[in-house]
């Protein structure tokens, strides 16, 4: 289901991103495109004035001077004085003939009211708009016809600039910019995958998680049940002594109500409706009934437990006595098993700064690096406690999850000699 949802949300964001992109790219080519065809009309309007003003103010134009304006343009001029054309034939060839662009240009300079035989007396240019004419083999030009007023009555100037290599060129810049499209909607793709295993990989570890605690809790849940499915049979026959059957019974349900409470512990703080009920606690009362309502416990265990109190007075803090309780005996029960009988287990409270302190300490096993880990992890138990049928792995994940619930935290050391110290905080 996550691997179709992973491809899902891959195609989906690929897709956005993509099609986000390519808008850009369209617009980014339309407008090079459109600017490069701006730079050639300004260029053919700059080259038209230049001539203009030429013959405005030079009685006298060159055909060295026009021959070399052609060339440098690829440009056609053609430039009549009172209706009579200049003995200028061109410094260059076109593809397609001078004499069928000229009049191609004043076939339509005609059409918008510019005749270049005939004197016009305005005291102002009479000129068309710059307009497109196609040659022989479809090349672009741009092309105007002007008429310029002088002294000696009026010249006419017919422009016309090639711009051989504009399709070419904006042929290409379309095809650098899908190029550049499909690269980074590749790149997109790549990010998407990257990103998206990033954000999924939580979800996964939280599926794998609650698969292995579903395993877990059903095999936890199944060795109580055929336990009391055994010596209930048991009962059943002929001559079965009662006394030697219901114990075992009444000890699997107190396991499996155990396990069940734990379990209903994680799924109420999974789902964010705990209830903690914060009051104030003074800290060395509240310590001192806990060791005497776990001394006698521990005695039974065949361990000793003391209390190690500081020098100086201890602050109350503001928390959730029920549950700061619960996380204790969790502790102190875990320190039972995993310690040697007639062992020290010793409750250390102190504080520092803005947060309390209360250690947990056992002369036991002790716990790796690695077991330290993993030991807070949901159904995690040490290889030597696999056979301890009254652990399900579950105490010290709920103890982290009841403490995370009051801004505290758990953690684990190594005691000074030998064993394990856990460590709760809580803030003042």
């Amino acid at each position: 289901m996550l691997h179709k949802l992973k491809i899902k949300l891959i195609i989906m964001n690929t897709a956005i991103t993509s099609i986000i992109l390519s808008i850009v790219i369209i617009g980014a080519c339309f407008i090079n495109i459109s600017q490069y065809k701006q730079n050639n009309l300004d260029n053919f309007k700059e080259l038209q004035d230049s001539i203009v003003y030429k013959c405005q103010t030079d009685n006298t134009i060159k055909n060295a001077w026009l021959s070399n304006l052609e060339s440098k343009n690829k440009a056609i001029i053609h430039i009549e004085d009172n209706g009579i054309p200049f003995f200028f034939r061109g410094s260059w060839n076109p593809s397609t003939k001078r004499e069928v662009m000229i009049k191609k240009a004043q076939k339509v300079a005609l059409k918008e009211g510019v005749d270049t035989t005939q004197y016009t007396t305005a005291s102002y240019k009479n000129s068309t708009s710059v307009f497109h004419l196609t040659g022989k083999h479809g090349e672009p030009t741009y092309a105007s016809v002007c008429i310029i007023p002088t002294d000696n009555g009026y010249m006419s100037l017919t422009l016309i600039q090639f711009f051989p290599h504009e399709k070419a060129r904006m042929y290409l810049q379309i095809l650098l910019f899908i190029g550049i499209d499909l690269i980074g909607s590749f790149a997109l793709f790549l990010v998407s995958c990257f990103l998206i295993n990033i954000a999924l990989k939580p979800v996964v570890e939280n599926q794998k998680k609650q698969n292995e605690f579903i395993a877990a809790a059903s095999h936890d849940l199944r060795s109580p049940l055929a336990v009391i499915q055994t010596n209930s049979t048991a009962l059943l026959i002929e001559g079965a002594e009662p006394k030697r059957f219901i114990p075992k019974i009444i000890e699997e349900c107190t396991r499996m109500s155990r396990l069940i409470s734990d379990m209903l512990i994680l799924a109420s703080s999974d789902a964010k409706t705990w209830q903690i009920q914060k009051e104030e606690i003074d800290t060395e009362t509240y310590l001192i009934d806990l060791y005497d309502s776990f001394s006698s416990f521990c005695q039974k265990k065949e361990h000793n437990l003391s209390l190690d109190f500081p020098e100086d007075s201890l602050p109350k803090i503001n928390a959730d006595k029920g549950r700061l309780t619960q996380v204790l005996s969790i502790l102190i029960d875990n320190a039972i098993s995993y310690s040697p009988a007639k062992s020290m287990i010793t409750l250390r409270p102190y504080y520092r700064k803005s947060i309390f302190y209360i250690e947990v300490e056992d002369q036991g096993i002790g716990i790796s690096k690695e077991e330290k880990e993993a030991i807070f992890d949901r159904f995690y138990r040490a290889d030597k406690s696999r056979n301890d049928n009254s652990h399900f792995g579950l105490g010290l994940s709920v103890a982290k999850e009841l403490m995370e619930l009051q801004n505290g935290k758990i953690g684990v050391k190594d005691t000074a000699t030998s064993g394990a110290t856990f460590v709760i905080e809580l803030p003042l």
